[in-house]
């Protein structure tokens, strides 16, 4: 068995290939070409393992070993302290090091998608940036209208058709370079809103016939947006040992320092994913707003522990319904059905 470190960068890769005993048998330095680094793999006749940081642009170099029937491991780069800690470092060192780690059995690993799941997950992180980017238009179209004491509708949203010709009112008591300002945002606006609409259509039908994302439809909070945003950046639910776990990777457990008799409790853990800490943050405040039983658990919770933490412990709650309903393949029949820990 050869063992084999690939530090990835933008324009190259280094490669350092090692045997069983730990000897370096090959060090080179490739252009990101596919057939230059199809050869170099090629010439070895023991079977090779390999090594990848994952970094901004792992996805091609990952699916090209992979369909070439090669044993690929995807390195978490945060944790890979051998690397971030050495004295010397350059990228040879990095390379060779990680086929080092390798041999040991010592890369902390990340989990990784298939392509037609991350495409899927990847489709759903592209409508939530042109949400952001709408939303920010839309708060800045409120700004311009707040310095000159002019209240938007509240009763209507500004990427709708009201909203829209309201921003374009030529009535508006505006200067006119404000005016035209208002236009174009509202412009901009427009043009994301009707993208929205064609991911949304374009992932709906994607994912009509995956029954994972049927039964995550029926819990309080999550609909046609949500399901699929939580179904794809989880992927298989059971690399997660149990709810705990998932809790943990949608950043929903707190921090605790242990010291003889004194536990010490921090926010939230940035560890996890960010996607679907967002994802449950808005499947909380959807789920007190329309679910009775969770509605009075929140306000039980708040009024002990004040609003933020009694947000988080119900975050904290779906995930754990989210679990339940996913490993049981079975839609959701009630928050008080789940076995919750009122600890949490």
């Amino acid at each position: 068995m050869l063992y084999a470190g690939i530090d990835l960068h933008k324009n190259y890769i280094l490669i350092t290939v090692i045997n069983g005993g730990g000897f370096q048998i090959s060090q080179i330095r490739i252009n990101n070409d596919i057939q230059k680094i199809a050869s170099f793999f090629a010439q070895f006749t023991e079977s090779v393992r390999i090594v990848i940081e994952a970094t901004l642009n792992w996805y091609w170099i990952v699916e090209l070993l992979d369909n070439l029937g090669y044993d690929i491991v995807l390195a978490h780069p945060k944790k890979l302290r051998a690397i971030v800690d050495a004295k010397l470092e350059d990228d040879n060192i990095s390379s060779y090091t990680l086929a080092q780690l390798l041999r040991n059995d010592y890369i902390p690993t990340v989990y990784y998608l298939s392509p037609e799941i991350r495409a899927l997950r990847d489709l759903c992180r592209t409508r939530l940036f042109l949400v952001r980017q709408r939303s920010a238009l839309m708060n800045s179209c409120r700004s311009t209208l707040l310095k000159y004491n002019i209240m938007a509708p509240e009763n209507q949203r500004l990427y709708s058709q009201n909203g829209l010709d309201y921003l374009k009112d030529p009535e508006l008591n505006l200067h006119e370079l404000y005016k035209f300002g208002l236009w174009c945002k509202s412009d901009l606006i427009e043009f994301i809103t009707e993208k929205i609409t064609i991911l949304e259509n374009k992932i709906n039908k994607q994912t009509i016939e995956d029954d994972v994302i049927k039964n995550l439809i029926t819990i309080s909070g999550i609909g046609d947006v949500l399901a699929p945003t939580i179904r794809y950046e989880v992927g298989v639910m059971s690399r997660f040992r149990d709810d705990k776990h998932f809790s943990s990777y949608c950043r929903y457990t707190p921090k605790i320092h242990k010291s003889g008799k004194r536990n010490k409790h921090y926010k939230t853990s940035k560890e996890g994913n960010a996607y679907l800490k967002w994802a449950f943050s808005e499947v909380t405040v959807n789920a007190i707003k329309y679910d009775t039983d969770i509605r009075k658990r929140y306000q039980k919770l708040k009024s002990k522990k004040g609003k933020p933490i009694a947000l988080s412990i119900i975050g904290r709650n779906m995930t754990t319904v989210v679990y339940h309903v996913w490993t049981k393949h079975e839609e959701y029949k009630g928050f008080k059905k789940i076995n919750i820990n009122k600890e949490q």
